[in-house]
């Protein structure tokens, strides 16, 4: 039998929300009830359980492929300032290096998958280069008896050739897409039109594959419920993720700044029943009941991320080993002359520190396992200097922000989110 932290968080005067986040489960009961309930509760149900603790370093069955830092679009708030002036592109030894690292993963562990996912810059300008990286994963899984993923995070401005080349081989596909044409374009280089027509045309021919991911400005914070609503209607059940936009690289100086956190969570919550009517799921990263990590993403020593120059980093938005911030991130480099990857143990090690276990605040919140201390990256860029052990800076909006959501779970039958939490009437 496991012990499963019980969380009582009060709601108003005649309500207690019992939340066990390692189950996960929630219930309402009266404050009497409540004194009742222990701190503890056993259950045959294990914990999660990391991958970093459960495997050794190093060990990657997926990759990450930064294939260039060249952009056709210029974006007011990229965070590593691309734009058609930089024009980098990753070598196919590289890519093949890469793939060929996380099959011997893969097969020294008897996986039965190994994952690319191909990113940029905008890696559809790195055409030659992303064919190549798909056929040589699915060449490589056939030669080990596994399953392969392909996957691309790309921006929707492109050809109908390519786009029609992708809805065919990729198995998902994430497209940045900030919503109507009066935020898009104000966004996104003014490129609504043709994301929108290549986006249509993907979705019609593999529905279950698209997902969306938005950035969230102080412009367009307010239409959150509007965006929501926009892409329900055109895309009707798609996985939407919301994200608010952070001042980094171009971000920085943007016009367009970091809405109010406050304000994104509320707007989030309005959100809800319109993806709801539309059979859409939602998600933004420090939303996560039935989180089955205590870590917020792989940065922790377990993402196996490429540049296009051929260092591994842990964080897509840290790439740049000139930088003393992303230089606490990139923990290896490909060398040529051995046609392997090798790896800066002090920096690997120092990164699996990272992680709601060594932040003091995050020991006794029961928001903690959603929010998982909230993303390394944009805290590097705030607290260079401690950032290994800083709580979120939106902290306490986060905690009203989970509070509120268990109370959304509790109020309604369905939950329109990317969770797990069960709703129970009684323990």
């Amino acid at each position: 039998m496991y012990r499963h932290r019980v969380f009582k968080i009060l709601d108003g005067e005649e309500n207690v929300t019992i939340f066990v986040p390692s189950l996960p489960r929630v219930y309402r009961v009266s404050p009497a009830v409540a004194e009742k309930i222990p701190g503890f509760i056993e259950n045959n149900k294990p914990y999660f359980v990391s991958q970093r603790d459960s495997l050794p370093d190093y060990t990657f069955f997926g990759t990450n492929l930064i294939l260039t830092n060249h952009c056709n679009l210029k974006c007011v708030y990229c965070y590593e300032d691309a734009g058609p002036k930089k024009k980098t592109f990753m070598s196919e030894r590289i890519v093949f290096a890469a793939i060929d690292y996380i099959t011997s993963c893969a097969q020294k562990f008897s996986k039965k998958l190994i994952h690319v996912n191909m990113f940029g810059g905008e890696p559809t300008q790195a055409w030659d280069i992303l064919i190549s990286a798909a056929r040589y994963l699915r060449q490589k899984a056939e030669t080990i008896g596994c399953r392969s993923r392909a996957t691309i995070t790309t921006n929707g401005c492109m050809s109908l050739k390519k786009a029609e080349w992708l809805a065919k081989n990729m198995d998902g596909i994430s497209i940045s897409f900030d919503g109507p044409k009066e935020i898009q374009d104000v966004h996104r280089s003014n490129s609504f039109d043709r994301v929108f027509e290549i986006t249509k045309m993907v979705y019609s021919q593999i529905p279950t594959k698209v997902a969306f991911r938005s950035t969230i400005s102080s412009y367009s914070v307010e239409y959150l419920p509007d965006i929501v609503y926009f892409f329900g209607k055109n895309f009707p059940g798609c996985k939407q993720l919301h994200e608010p936009l952070f001042a980094m690289g171009r971000g920085k100086d943007s016009k367009y700044a970091m809405p109010s956190s406050e304000i994104f969570f509320t707007k989030f919550l309005e959100a809800l029943p319109i993806a709801e009517k539309f059979g859409c799921k939602l998600k933004t990263s420090v939303l996560n009941l039935g989180a089955k990590s205590s870590d917020f993403c792989g940065v922790a020593g377990r993402n196996f991320m490429i540049t296009p120059d051929g260092r591994c980093t842990s964080c897509n938005r840290m790439t740049d080993d000139q930088d003393v911030i992303a230089s606490h991130f990139i923990y290896g480099i490909f060398d040529a002359s051995r046609n392997a990857f090798v790896f800066d143990n002090n920096v690997y090690q120092q990164l699996k520190k990272i992680g709601v276990r060594n932040i003091p605040e995050c020991f006794d919140c029961f928001a903690a396992t959603s929010c998982r201390s909230d993303c390394v990256a944009n805290k590097a860029v705030m607290e260079p200097k401690n950032f290994w052990t800083a709580k979120s800076y939106r902290c306490e909006e986060i905690r009203q922000f989970v509070k509120d959501i268990l109370r959304y779970v509790l109020d309604r039958e369905s939950f329109p989110v990317n969770q797990n939490c069960q709703n129970n009437p009684s323990l």
